[in-house]
């Protein structure tokens, strides 16, 4: 450790910190909020808790990737369902507002957002089966929208990326709502 601060070099990536919060998706949401930053309404449930968030919701696990363990529920009795379902494996899950929209991941390098790119899926969402397995999956920089909201995504990411304290590199999902809003998920 002396030896590298000596010579000014340092590992490349976030520290736990910023990792920490950036795994745990209600950690990350929090941080956000606090700075003003748009992410779609939510609510942690554990066991006997009442869902309040109306549907369509998507409810999933709080610190999973990949999309395992997610769930878009169009009605309440399907919220319901995915929430216990998931309570037989974790001790609290999220459930979040349903953005319906384009969805979008900047990539951040030395802390500068990237041009976004356009996930476009044949599936209900990008589950793991549309990120990993499923070769009709496309990933657009042409994004369909105006510069300003792709300008305004950037510069979300750049916002939600420092707030967490990561650096180096990331990337972070974002849903553009009907309004064309920008909406923060997860980095």
């Amino acid at each position: 450790q002396e030896i590298l601060e000596k010579r000014h070099l340092r590992f490349v990536g976030s520290g736990s910190k910023a990792s920490k919060l950036g795994m745990n998706k209600v950690l990350a949401k929090e941080v956000w909020e606090k700075a003003g930053l748009p992410t779609p309404p939510w609510q942690v449930l554990k066991k006997g808790d009442e869902l309040k968030l109306n549907a369509p919701c998507v409810v999933k696990p709080l610190d999973s990737g990949s999309s395992i363990g997610v769930f878009v529920c169009k009605t309440r009795a399907t919220a319901i369902e995915a929430i216990k379902l998931l309570l037989k494996k974790h001790d609290r899950v999220l459930v979040e507002k349903f953005i319906r929209g384009p969805e979008l991941t900047v990539g951040l390098l030395e802390e500068k957002a990237l041009a976004p790119m356009r996930i476009v899926s044949k599936r209900k969402f990008f589950d793991y089966k549309a990120k990993y397995q499923d070769n009709q999956t496309q990933h657009l920089f042409d994004t369909g929208l105006t510069k300003k909201v792709v300008e305004r995504c950037r510069e979300l990411a750049q916002k939600a990326n420092k707030a967490l304290g990561a650096i180096d590199l990331g990337r972070i999902d974002i849903m553009i709502d009907e309004q064309y809003n920008p909406w923060l998920l997860e980095i």
